[in-house]
């Protein structure tokens, strides 16, 4: 039996404040494939502060007005076949200097080997 495989696997994460109404966070590379988008709040705001994440064109893409009151993680259920080389961006409402958040996204570039067994 063979199989082809993607062999590389890349994992960008960002630590970033939740202090501005919109900041870039993660360029994906044209061709990656992203499998997994997860958003923890780290240091919660003592607003209402929500954030969306997602890309230029499509604002909530991955994740939509996500609470960040408290601490916790959400993970997008959505996946990218990115054509073009692309910036994962959080927009925020209701910026908030003390809140702190992590984002990780774990994609893969087209490089597939075959396995056979």
């Amino acid at each position: 039996m063979e199989q082809k495989v993607h062999n590389v696997s890349y994992l960008a994460k960002v630590v970033f404040n939740l202090d501005k109404e919109q900041v870039d966070l993660v360029v994906v590379p044209k061709g990656a494939e992203v499998i997994s988008v997860n958003l923890e709040i780290t240091q919660p705001s003592v607003g209402n502060t929500l954030v969306d994440v997602g890309l230029k064109d499509a604002q909530d893409f991955f994740m939509n007005d996500v609470s960040a009151q408290t601490k916790g993680w959400e993970e997008s259920q959505a996946r990218l076949s990115s054509q073009t080389t692309q910036v994962i961006q959080a927009r925020i409402t209701t910026p908030d200097k003390q809140a702190q958040a992590i984002l990780r996204v774990l994609y893969f570039l087209p490089s597939v080997i075959s396995v056979e067994y």
